[in-house]
């Protein structure tokens, strides 16, 4: 049975001693010892006299080290999550479950290594809690406002990790740009928190290929796959966005046909609808005019040449 080893000075003076879960996928690590070193609070979710129902989550050091290897030390930085009470220890036991299974061949790759799951008594202000704690790869949160705005390789290596996950059977539930880590080992874009993940059984059936037009919902089957890509802005739009509406493209495509539809569909004077959507179409092809061109796409430039929108013309 392994045990870990840790402090948390803001609890407790004492060095606590957990047991691992059982678990026959992680019997490579039989002759590690486990040492874990807290060092800074990142999500604190309690009040002390609430410490049997939430979950605290703390970067720190984890020390492995072989009796049968004394030379032997590997030291990285890792996230350790912790429940404290029976009530919150499922979430983090099923994700515990998803990492050691279903993601085990992914880790590293596209989800963050795991170094396993404990369990045990924890005393601290003088009363004893049943802890449960997982350990997992630290990684720093992705440098960006959105998924869209992540550099394109980033978007490249989220784009393969939730197709992954998806293909080994997996769905995320809570996908976001605050779920995308960036690891500290080389760089890689990783998906983390898979606590209200669900086993899936993805339908989708046509390839992802980005800059290429999107595909429609009914056309992926998959609504996570596909909310993904969108959110990671590696498709064509197949609309236009006017006045917080979509614009079917093939509605949209002239500058004449847009303003015929607005001026339609909105009400909108002729003169005025011709200004918006010059300056619409200008923005779409400003963004996509590339992609565009790839795809033998013929258009032309609302404002007679290549430029921002926002350019004195």
């Amino acid at each position: 049975m392994l045990t870990l080893q840790f402090s948390l000075p803001e609890y407790s003076d004492e060095v606590q001693t957990l047991e691992c879960f059982a678990n026959p996928s992680f019997v490579h690590w039989e002759k590690f010892n486990f040492l874990y070193t807290a060092q800074t609070c990142i999500q604190r979710a309690f009040e002390t006299h609430r410490m049997d129902s939430m979950c605290d989550v703390w970067t720190g050091q984890l020390t492995l080290t072989r009796d049968d290897k004394p030379s032997y030390k590997y030291e990285p930085k890792i996230v350790c999550k912790m429940t404290f009470g029976r009530e919150v220890a499922s979430g983090l036991r099923k994700e515990a479950g998803f990492y050691t299974r279903e993601l085990y061949w992914l880790q590293g790759l596209h989800v963050p290594r795991f170094y396993g799951a404990f369990q045990g008594t924890f005393r601290a202000f003088g009363k004893p809690y049943n802890l449960t704690c997982m350990l997992i790869e630290h990684g720093e949160l992705a440098d960006a406002d959105s998924l869209s705005e992540l550099p394109w390789e980033a978007k490249m290596q989220v784009k393969d990790a939730i197709l992954m996950i998806h293909e080994v059977g997996v769905k995320h539930c809570d996908f976001d740009l605050w779920h995308v880590i960036k690891s500290n080992h080389d760089g890689r874009h990783l998906i983390i928190d898979f606590d209200c993940a669900e086993k899936h059984e993805c339908e989708r059936e046509y390839e992802i290929v980005p800059k290429t037009f999107q595909l429609s919902p009914e056309l992926c089957k998959c609504d996570e796959i596909y909310r993904a890509c969108y959110l990671l802005d590696i498709w064509i739009p197949a609309s236009v966005m006017f006045s917080g509406s979509l614009v079917p493209l093939r509605k949209a495509d002239t500058t004449q046909k847009l303003a015929n539809y607005i001026h339609e569909n909105w009400k909108i004077p002729m003169e005025e609808a011709v200004s918006r959507s010059k300056y619409w179409l200008q923005c779409y092809y400003w963004q996509y005019s590339d992609w565009l061109e790839e795809q033998g796409f013929k258009f032309e430039w609302p404002y007679g040449e290549k430029a921002h929108p926002d350019t004195p013309h």
